[in-house]
């Protein structure tokens, strides 16, 4: 399996009621996933940190990596919506996001 992360391509970033960024709007349709994942802790939150602090998180580069790397291990939405490569934005956070 192969996963094409939308997130990356600068397609459906979205902010939760919380304050909270996630790089998809899918993941939060999956409510027991996201009120336990990486993305509803406070590293997340855009109340307190930027949109550029929030992508250079360990966490999400691990997120990301996963993705990439270990694709079986990635969330049910992204194996989902992310299983067909897309074209780049100019919002591409490819280039902005180190996963290495």
């Amino acid at each position: 399996m192969k996963i094409y992360p939308k997130c990356l391509k600068g397609k459906q970033s979205y902010v939760s009621s919380e304050g909270h960024w996630l790089p998809c709007c899918w993941l939060p349709n999956f409510g027991e996933y996201y009120a336990n994942s990486i993305f509803s802790q406070a590293e997340f939150d855009l109340t307190a940190h930027s949109i550029e602090e929030v992508v250079a998180n360990d966490a999400f580069r691990e997120f990301i990596s996963t993705l990439v790397k270990d694709p079986e291990r990635a969330p049910y939405t992204c194996k989902k919506h992310c299983r067909h490569e897309t074209k780049s934005t100019s919002n591409d956070l490819n280039q902005k996001v180190s996963y290495e």
